[in-house]
């Protein structure tokens, strides 16, 4: 994988999309925290392409709703399957560091 600072075509963040893979911590929250780092990077069209991605159309919808305009919202996998993103400092500590995406069946 390139570095993040080489040329490349379009920033990919994943979009929280099943309730079940976030246990306690309610999915609404983390849907605007994703949907707001999309926008930030986007800058409304003075940063980079943006391309976020959910997990289930009905996600992508709500995806829809929360980024501006430019902001390209996909659907990936189907209902079995989670695609989403975790922030964690490389050792397993979420909050931390970088965010990574993540899928799980």
């Amino acid at each position: 994988m390139p570095a993040e600072w080489a040329p490349h075509e379009a920033v990919w963040i994943g979009f929280p999309s099943h309730v079940n893979a976030w246990e306690a911590e309610p999915l609404a929250p983390a849907q605007m925290q994703m949907a707001a780092i999309a926008n930030a990077v986007h800058d409304a069209g003075r940063g980079e392409l943006v391309r976020l991605i959910a997990g289930m159309p009905e996600a992508a919808a709500g995806a829809r709703d929360l980024v501006d305009s430019g902001v390209v919202v996909e659907t990936h996998g189907d209902a079995g399957e989670h695609v989403g993103s975790r922030c964690d400092g490389g050792d397993g500590r979420e909050g931390l560091g970088r965010v990574r995406l993540v899928r799980a069946a």
